[in-house]
């Protein structure tokens, strides 16, 4: 099993505890954890976070990136290539783009249409509102050129661009049908499986799981811990940061089913907010390294 951690997790653990990001770094480094997963834009805002990860003796599981393909980015490539350029120059296999939200109203209807299929993503009419909704939308059509030219230019590199399903109302690939419809409908386009967000979403991480599995190439090993309020939801019973594997959704369970289907990518510690980040860095490795 291959682990990673965010780096921005490593800078919290350092603030809270004290202790240098390097020192952090080795600590997870020795519980089994043996690259890092990065904000494509903190490697201009940090000087010093490469030669950190370097010191550690670690590499770079992936980089993550926010887009606006839908708006002020439509048609401009810059950073798209420089994203690519920079996973190419630094090792990596695969590369996050979150492409942009939609407007309110867009968002309400989209949401409205998914409602009615939470419970049955592989009915056929599901797909076929979807797709009509989808491809009435302008938003939708400029995200989609955009991800098809960013696609594109990665395989010239040697690169494989993800989209995850996002915590987020407006986003159009927070959802499991959203994202099949765009594995379908971006050629090469690959899934991120971020195990804490169809929770929120509301949405079965297990059926969100059979659904997409076969474009799974990367993990963000997220759990969520149960919280007041969240009694009327099918499947979110709270939102909480933990551990992965100290929540309440079935994280090490499916990491091993992924295992035994002969996955060999990255498994990626994510917890951000919480409020011990090296208790937690290290927890989450021994509960893994377990499944």
């Amino acid at each position: 099993m291959k682990l990673s951690i965010f780096y921005d997790h490593v800078v919290d653990a350092a603030r809270q505890s004290g202790k240098s990001i390097v020192t952090i770094l080795r600590e997870a480094a020795d519980a089994g954890i043996c690259a890092v997963e990065i904000n494509h834009e903190n490697i201009a805002r940090q000087s010093d976070m490469l030669n950190n990860i370097r010191e550690a003796g670690m590499s770079i599981s992936g980089a993550f990136l926010f887009y606006d393909f839908g708006g002020a980015e439509y048609g401009d490539e810059t950073r798209m290539r420089a994203h690519v350029d920079t996973a190419k120059e630094l090792g990596m296999q695969c590369i996050l783009a979150v492409p942009g939200i939609l407007d309110d109203a867009a968002a309400r209807e989209l949401n409205t249409l998914l409602d009615d299929y939470r419970d049955d993503f592989r009915n056929p009419v599901a797909m076929e509102r979807l797709d009509a909704w989808m491809q009435s939308s302008d938003q939708i059509m400029k995200i989609t050129e955009m991800l098809r030219r960013m696609v594109a230019y990665a395989k010239t590199q040697g690169i494989t661009v993800m989209l995850e399903d996002f915590d987020g109302y407006r986003a159009p690939f927070a959802r499991a049908l959203p994202l099949l419809w765009f594995m379908q409908n971006v050629d090469g386009l690959r899934f991120a499986l971020d195990t804490g967000n169809f929770a929120y979403s509301d949405e079965d991480v297990e059926a969100g799981f059979d659904l997409l599995s076969d474009y799974i190439v990367h993990v963000h090993c997220k759990d969520r811990g149960v919280e007041e309020g969240c009694e009327g939801f099918r499947y979110k019973k709270g939102m909480a940061p933990v551990a992965a594997g100290d929540g309440y959704l079935p994280l090490c369970k499916l990491a091993r089913t992924l295992l035994d289907r002969g996955y060999d990518g990255y498994f990626a510690i994510e917890h951000y907010g919480h409020g011990n980040q090296e208790a937690a860095i290290l927890r989450s490795a021994e509960n893994l390294l377990k499944a």
